[in-house]
């Protein structure tokens, strides 16, 4: 884990110097210095082979479904001879419920004799949606900064209260797209107020991200501030600053949330540009973070997914079927080195279009099984043609540029409340969970989440009549008591963010580049 955490802080100083070279002006001259970042298991940039199949109109509410919909999938409509089941592995990739639901449906094949087992599901192995992942994050973080009747400058109530346009953030139905924008609104105001603070700039008349001067001539003198940002601001627990004596109020104040909310939304940035890239080490290190951080949010279903592909990735699998498993979590719809995306926001987008042919014209589920397999080609084909024809281009810098006004109205918020000054910190009422160390804490021990996860593996490699397992203690409840046992309520919502002026009918611009501008 040291080494993750070193390239960690190497990869946030990175973002660190894009993030202020993007913003402030006088800093845009020193992004062709900055260096990319690099993953020595990187995919190689192709477009990805996808192949639209036919819907099938059966539930996955329960373990039953999903065995049908997998028996109905290779076994009927792309006709796999079962034999090839023998010798050959396949990978399923799902959502969280659908994962557990198949690992059931596995746990059951060897005593299910009923007309609903599929004979050779073992041969199935189960990946869940890094864009799932990220959703749980919107939820974790959501959840622990929100603020409710008690709030503080950095309280996510209390930074939209003070944006506009931005009606559409709420944790009852999260929209997925909207708060990926909104996060990052926060973290680069987040970086442009620790910089000021580093540069000893303590008033603004005219706070104006165009007007700001840090004095700062060199190259070399840029990596010093950022690499300061990073270690004085990001890195440190409020805990740690406490016992050094730099943060002098203890307990719950604005000063300490305001680092302990650079954390965690610097590790979402440094999951979605990894994504975008390609770059799977990079993934892997952040589900390792996000691991500890779902389980001290109660998220502990997906914990257990972390910990589930974890496992499989450094034990279980072959190495060579195991980086071709993890890879999978990607797809490429373009083939450019950074046009990577999560596989299942490409199924979710595919949903959303069959779900709009079957609500708005009231399809049968004949017509949407003959139809569906074009859908998928008929929006490749239009979002090539909007690319040619400069309109996606066009959306993605008129949306860039209203990102930019609202991360100087948070910025602006954050310089006057001070919230890197310790000696002008405030106590807050607002309280607010250090989820990575506190969720390590707790998956630590022989109680902790990690034993516990053990204890479920072994009972799910159990063999039914096995006496020689009679003492292997029962499985812990907390995956059925957690705030993720019940489905999540999200929409993708719209990719353009108030930019639907300037979209051509059915166009949609890459959020991705309104995420991150970067084009290393």
């Amino acid at each position: 884990m040291a080494e993750d955490q070193t390239v960690y802080r190497t990869h946030s100083i990175i973002h660190t110097q894009r993030i202020l070279s993007e913003e402030i002006q006088s800093f845009t001259w020193f992004s062709s210095a900055i260096p990319p970042f690099e993953d020595t298991a990187a995919i190689t940039a192709q477009k990805t082979e996808e192949y639209y199949l036919p819907t099938f109109d059966q539930e996955q509410g329960s373990t039953q479904g999903n065995m049908l919909v997998l028996e109905h999938y290779f076994g009927k409509v792309l006709d796999i001879p079962k034999e090839t089941f023998e010798h050959t592995m396949f990978t399923v990739l799902g959502d969280r419920l659908t994962t557990v639901r198949d690992h059931a449906a596995q746990d059951q094949c060897a005593v299910d004799r009923s007309t609903h087992r599929f004979d050779h599901l073992s041969s199935f192995s189960m990946v869940s949606g890094l864009m799932h992942f990220c959703l749980n994050f919107i939820h974790a973080v959501g959840g622990n900064y929100w603020g409710d009747k008690n709030t503080d400058a950095v309280s996510l109530s209390t930074l939209l209260a003070s944006l506009p346009n931005r009606k559409d953030i709420n944790l009852r139905k999260v929209d997925y797209y909207a708060w990926l924008r909104f996060l990052d609104v926060i973290l680069r105001g987040l970086v442009i107020q620790a910089a000021l603070k580093i540069c000893d700039i303590r008033t603004l008349d005219n706070f104006k991200l165009s007007n700001i001067n840090l004095g700062v001539r060199t190259y070399a003198q840029f990596v010093d501030l950022a690499t300061s940002v990073v270690d004085s601001f990001l890195l440190p627990s409020a805990f740690r600053l406490e016992n050094l004596g730099i943060k002098t109020l203890k307990g719950n104040t604005q000063s300490g949330h305001s680092i302990l909310l650079m954390h965690d939304l610097m590790t979402l940035r440094e999951m979605q540009h990894a994504i975008k890239h390609g770059h799977p080490q990079r993934i892997s290190r952040m589900i390792k973070y996000w691991l500890p951080m779902f389980y001290a949010a109660g998220s502990h279903n997906y914990a257990n997914e972390c910990m589930e592909l974890l496992h499989n990735v450094t034990h279980d699998w072959p190495k060579d079927y195991a980086s071709v498993a993890f890879n999978g979590m990607l797809v490429n719809p373009s083939g450019k080195p950074d046009g990577w995306k999560p596989t299942d926001i490409r199924v979710e987008h595919l949903n959303d279009k069959i779900k709009e042919r079957a609500h708005g014209s009231n399809a049968t589920p004949d017509v949407l099984e003959k139809t569906t397999p074009a859908l998928g080609h008929v929006q490749i084909l239009t979002d090539r043609l909007f690319e040619d024809l400069g309109i996606e281009k066009i959306n993605q810098e008129h949306a860039k540029v209203l990102q930019h006004k609202d991360i100087e109205i948070v910025a602006k918020v954050f310089h006057k409340a001070k919230i890197f000054d310790f000696a002008a910190d405030k106590p807050s009422k607002h309280a607010v969970v250090d989820l990575y160390h506190y969720g390590c804490q707790r998956l630590a021990g022989t109680n902790g989440g990690h034993a516990k996860h053990l204890n479920r593996h072994i009972l799910r490699l159990r063999s039914r009549h096995d006496t020689g397992s009679a003492d292997i203690a029962e499985p812990d409840p907390e995956l059925m008591l957690a705030t993720d046992a019940i489905p999540r309520n999200y929409t993708m919502g719209s990719e353009n963010d108030e930019v639907t002026d300037l979209v051509a009918p059915g166009g949609t611009v890459d959020n991705d580049e309104i995420y991150d501008t970067d084009n290393d």
